[in-house]
């Protein structure tokens, strides 16, 4: 889409490339006028924000992807990078380990006696989908790919702080959060006056959620814009 300027004269809409998981996606109680990238879309008619959500994701499709679905086709002015909570949740089990997938291609009648057993062991810091040191590497490639050719800047939005429900299923959840967010200000501050920091749930409540304790509603959504909102103007005032 573009806007007109004359009969013979057109300018092209800035582009805004949104990458997340499955935080940014609708859902049954959540319509599609209910998330951030709508709402955005809403206050920034004369931006044009590309979504790129995937459930499941996590940063290595960041570095596995050759920059092209996730960075250079679209050539965006600002990259919105939302992902994390895939990266950093501890595990029973990785989701990439042989065992698990073994147990995703079974019925489920032979899988559960079998996840009862590995259910009983704890979960841990050190078993997540992504380490701590490849999520720091994923990002800081990311975002040296996006200075090489020239984006604007890089918005990077924290992993938000679930409500009592998910920290209850997953009780090393805020310890694995409060590391890998560090690592969010650790590469900001290497970045500093290219990439900027949005944190619009780190002080959230169960209000801001739907009934699973981390995907927003309505309400967390609006929140999740209005951080969006300012770190945008941030770099499009100094651009």
């Amino acid at each position: 889409m573009v806007e007109a300027l004359s009969d013979n004269a057109t300018i092209p809409k800035k582009r805004v490339l949104c990458i997340s998981d499955s935080f940014g996606l609708p859902r049954p109680d959540v319509p599609y006028t209910s998330t951030w990238i709508s709402m955005l879309k809403e206050r920034f008619p004369s931006i044009d924000f590309i979504g790129c959500f995937r459930r499941l994701s996590n940063t290595d499709i960041l570095a596995t992807s050759s920059y092209g679905e996730y960075l250079r086709w679209y050539e965006p002015h600002v990259v919105i990078v939302q992902l994390g909570i895939c990266d950093c949740s501890p595990r029973y089990l990785r989701t990439t380990s042989p065992l698990y997938k073994a147990l995703g291609a079974i019925p489920q009648r032979l899988a559960a006696p079998v996840w009862k057993m590995i259910r009983l062991r704890k979960r841990s810091l050190d078993r997540t989908d992504v380490s701590h040191d490849r999520y720091r590497a994923n990002l800081t490639g990311y975002i040296s790919e996006c200075k090489r050719i020239e984006v604007g800047g890089v918005v990077l939005v924290k992993i938000g702080i679930p409500s009592e429900k998910m920290r209850a299923s997953n009780p090393l959840i805020l310890e694995s959060i409060a590391r890998f967010n560090a690592c969010i200000d650790e590469v900001a501050s290497e970045y500093a006056g290219y990439v900027e920091v949005a944190d619009p749930l780190g002080a959230a409540i169960a209000a801001d959620y739907i009934s699973d304790g981390y995907h927003p509603n309505s309400v967390g959504n609006t929140r999740v814009a209005d951080a969006l909102q300012k770190a945008l103007q941030r770099i499009i005032l100094r651009s």
